[in-house]
Parts: C-alpha cells; sequence; structure tokens
C-alpha cells in the first residue's frame, strides 16, 4: 500500500481552511481522510480552536462512549481523539465492563502484594490478572523484593560463566534465570563475541537464502576458530 504524498497546494489549502471548516467537508474538499488531515495538520503545526461542549455533545458521550468507544464519538461530532478522550477523563465515564479501582480493592493490593500471586489477587478481586499486575505498577509496588547480590554469589557468576549455562547458575544460586541474564548484562559479559562477516559468507547467504530453511543455511556455516568461519559444501 503506498501513502500519497501531500503536495505544496494541498498544504496551502490545509493552512487556510484547517481551522474554519468541519473536518468532514475538508476530507471531502481534499479527497483524504479525517486521520490523513489530523495527522497533516499536527505535522505543519496547525490547531483548531477549541470549542465548548454543549449539552446535546456531552449527552451523546454518555451514551455512545460505554459501548461504542471514543473513535466513534470523536468522528460523529466531529472533534479529536484526544478532545473527546479529556472530555470521557473529565466526566470519569468508562467503557463498558471497564471499572475503576476503588480504595478498598488498593488496599488489598498493598497488604498482600509479594505475598500472594497476582493471578490469585485477581481472582479474590474478580479482575483479571494483568490488570492487577498494571494497577500495582501504577501504586508502584513490587510483587518480589529485589534481593541483593553478595560478593559470594558475584564471584561464583562470573567464574562460572563460560562453563554453565544460566539455567545451571541460577539453581545453584537460588535465582531465576531472568536475573542471571540481568546480572551478566549489567557486567557486560557475552557468551559469544559477534562475528563479521566476510564477503564469501554474504555471497553464501544471498544466493541460498529462500532456498534452503534458515536452520540449515546456519548449519552450514560451522565455527571452526574464533573468529573464522568455513562453508561446508
Amino acid at each position: 500500500m503506498t501513502v500519497k504524498r501531500w503536495t505544496r497546494d494541498e498544504d496551502d489549502l490545509l493552512r487556510k481552511l484547517y481551522r474554519k471548516l468541519p473536518l468532514t467537508e475538508l476530507s471531502s474538499k481534499l479527497e483524504r481522510s479525517l486521520y490523513g488531515i489530523v495527522h497533516r495538520a499536527g505535522e505543519l503545526g496547525l490547531r483548531r480552536k477549541e470549542k465548548l461542549w454543549t449539552v446535546q455533545e456531552i449527552q451523546l458521550l454518555k451514551k455512545e462512549y460505554p459501548f461504542r468507544g471514543a473513535p466513534f464519538v470523536a468522528q460523529r461530532l466531529q472533534r479529536t481523539l484526544a478532545s473527546v478522550q479529556n472530555k470521557v477523563s473529565q466526566l470519569r465515564l468508562q467503557r463498558r465492563g471497564h471499572s475503576y479501582w476503588t480504595k478498598e480493592e488498593d488496599n488489598y493490593l498493598r497488604k498482600w502484594h509479594g505475598k500472594l500471586k497476582p493471578s490469585k489477587i485477581a481472582r479474590r478481586l474478580k479482575r483479571t490478572t494483568a490488570a492487577v499486575v498494571n494497577r500495582a505498577y501504577r501504586l508502584r509496588l513490587r510483587f518480589r523484593e529485589y534481593r541483593r547480590w553478595s560478593k559470594e554469589e558475584t564471584e561464583y557468576a562470573l567464574k562460572n560463566f563460560p562453563y554453565k549455562t544460566y539455567p545451571e547458575i541460577a539453581k545453584d544460586l537460588g535465582r531465576t534465570t531472568v536475573s542471571i541474564q540481568g546480572f551478566f548484562t549489567r557486567w557486560r559479559k557475552r557468551r559469544w563475541k559477534s562475528h563479521k562477516w566476510t564477503a564469501r559468507e554474504k555471497r553464501y547467504v544471498g544466493r541460498m537464502y529462500g532456498k534452503i530453511p534458515a536452520k540449515q543455511l546456519a548449519i552450514k556455516l560451522v565455527p571452526v576458530q574464533k573468529s573464522k568461519l568455513v562453508l561446508l559444501s
């Protein structure tokens, strides 16, 4: 799908009429989508004068937003999506199936975070696990307390880095694999050095790519020394 570029004449017309005409009329005049017009206006630094919300618009927002969402209301009222979302936030409107967190739920989450699994807290609060994790993030809560690395653990991990895998080191230290990966990332340790591709390898890959599976192509490039690779026939 090719994107139709904006011409100078279209930009000039957009600058002239953006604050005067409704978006639907401007869309038909320029033969552009509403999204394309709003996006281009943002790139050109154009802003429409913020008009006050009427009683009829607010009534339609309250009626349609819970079931159809902000994009539908924005198109129906010929307002920007940001304008509709700001008004929704002011009126504290909710989509159907969504609900705000109560103080009791927040207190329960603060009390049991780190002690119960998020899935169990979600079942007790009758919410999804994702909702619980997101709320904990907003409240700046951690489900796992950070465990500092001791001197002995650091020495053990660095000493065994070339010989053991991440899961093996994690099991020996009683930590998670993710924790071990993060540790070596902070120490800037790599298990393998980056390889500089040769011209011969590039030609081979260009010739064979798409003809054989990627795994088989990788097997053809077998390491034989620290920084040299050889092609197998």
